[in-house]
């Protein structure tokens, strides 16, 4: 068998895998033997070492690495299970095939004890062995798929264990956030004065980027700078000092971007105004407070513990549109509220003006219609008593216009005391009489003989 041709063996066993050729290595005393084993398993694409006593069989396995032994069990200088030993000692996983006579059958079954996959019987046919080998390279193989199947699941399960982490943080944020939204909206409901509603988006603009501080800085009509009106954390005398130019400073320029900006206390950009050294900020954060098409303020954020990254701007963005809205409605109520008062003011005082001419015109109607100082006809005492409703009729008027505005400034006075209805109902018919004089309509008043009276305020 030690003379055959290379390649006498070849297209015999299992063949080569897709990976690198497995090495092997052939413990036998025994050249003949050996060769026989090279030939053949070269032949099937394998990696080939020999060893010809255990010694040497020893030191190769304490240099290299195999994925198969084959070895016989006795050996000269060591025998086999001390190859055993040495293999599984440096590999669990290395394969070894232990090749035996009946004599030491025993011995061969210690070597199954030590962790030999299996053992051969002299003698031995090639085709056993080469299954032999597959089976156990086979295994091998499986327990090393099965471990990088095994890596490959824990890796996995770790991504999915940050992806997870990640994912339950940003819902905490999310709902951190939407809960301090419901809560600002809630409080800003309550009363829409623009202090009130500065100091709530302030507040729980702290408390959602957990910063040292919140300013805001609204325009201002007149000049069109940008004036601190409300903070939270910061000296209110400070907030009021700001004062950003529209195109001038650091604000001023990244007042232009809608996204926003923030800067570290070792960014150069923050020795560059002058409101960042009198808000005394280690780092800072800042958004356009925007509505109607145009930039009314500026939202700030001062001091956060390990400074402001892109997930803090997101959330100051997402919070910043909330705000604008309150703010911007709170603006819109306190110009209509004003616009409110003007009115009032400018109805008390007409109704003012009218009145003290109409009452002049109307005692001038009264002494005219006198009979006891001018002479009068039928046809004139018509007319005067036309006028006379009239004028009663405009006076009424304005005294209702001048009670309307004592309602809506809260300072209208009610003097109640018991009136008669039959009175109400003459003086209503009175003042609808000429009215419907011009219509030829008639009104006739049914009053019953029993006064019937109320507590009202007969003016």
């Amino acid at each position: 068998m030690a003379n055959l041709p290379a390649g006498a063996f070849a297209g015999i066993g299992p063949g080569t895998g897709e990976h690198r050729p497995e090495r092997l290595l052939i413990v036998d005393d025994e050249r003949a033997v050996v060769d026989v084993f090279v030939d053949f398993f070269k032949d099937q694409g394998y990696d080939v070492y020999t060893a010809a006593t255990g010694v040497e069989a020893l030191d190769r396995i304490r240099a290299e690495e195999y994925d198969l032994i084959l070895t016989d069990i006795n050996l000269p200088g060591a025998d086999g299970l001390e190859v055993v030993r040495a293999a599984k000692k440096r590999n669990q996983e290395t394969g070894v095939l232990v090749i035996t006579g009946h004599a030491s059958l025993n011995t061969a079954i210690d070597a199954i004890h030590l962790g030999a996959s299996d053992f051969i019987m002299k003698p031995f046919d090639l085709l056993a062995v080469s299954r032999a080998v597959e089976r156990v390279l086979r295994s091998k193989r499986l327990m090393e798929e099965n471990r990088r199947l095994v890596a490959q699941l824990t890796l996995i399960n770790e991504k999915l264990a940050a992806s997870e982490e990640s994912l339950q943080l940003r819902v905490d944020t999310a709902t951190r956030t939407l809960r301090m939204l419901f809560e600002m909206s809630r409080q800003v409901s309550s009363s829409l004065a623009l202090s009130t509603t500065l100091s709530v988006v302030t507040g729980k603009c702290c408390e959602l980027l957990q910063a040292r501080a919140c300013v805001v800085l609204l325009k201002c009509e007149e000049d069109g700078f940008l004036m601190g009106e409300g903070a939270s954390g910061a000296d209110p005398a400070m907030a009021k000092a700001l004062c950003v130019r529209p195109d001038g400073g650091l604000l001023g320029h990244v007042l232009q971007d809608p996204k926003g900006f923030h800067f570290d206390e070792d960014a150069p950009e923050m020795e560059s105004d002058g409101n960042l050294a009198l808000l005394q900020a280690h780092s800072i954060a800042g958004i356009p407070l925007t509505g109607g098409g145009e930039t009314f303020g500026l939202l700030l954020a001062v001091d956060r513990e390990g400074g402001f990254d892109a997930g803090s701007m997101e959330l100051l963005a997402l919070y910043a549109g909330s705000a604008s809205n309150a703010i911007r409605n709170a603006q819109l109520f306190e110009k209509t509220r004003e616009l409110d008062r003007l009115k009032s003011e400018f109805v008390a005082v007409v109704s003012h003006e009218l009145r003290t001419p109409l009452t002049s015109i109307r005692g001038s109607l009264e002494l005219l219609s006198n009979k006891k100082f001018f002479e009068i006809n039928q046809q004139q005492n018509e007319l005067f008593e036309i006028c006379e409703a009239n004028a009663d009729r405009l006076l009424t008027l304005i005294n209702d216009i001048l009670d309307f505005s004592k309602l809506e400034a809260n300072r209208m006075t009610l003097d109640i005391q018991p009136v008669r209805l039959a009175d109400v109902l003459r003086s209503a018919g009175g003042n609808m009489r000429s009215l419907l004089q011009k219509k030829k309509l008639e009104l006739v008043l049914e009053l019953p003989d029993a006064p019937a009276e109320t507590d009202a305020d007969g003016h």
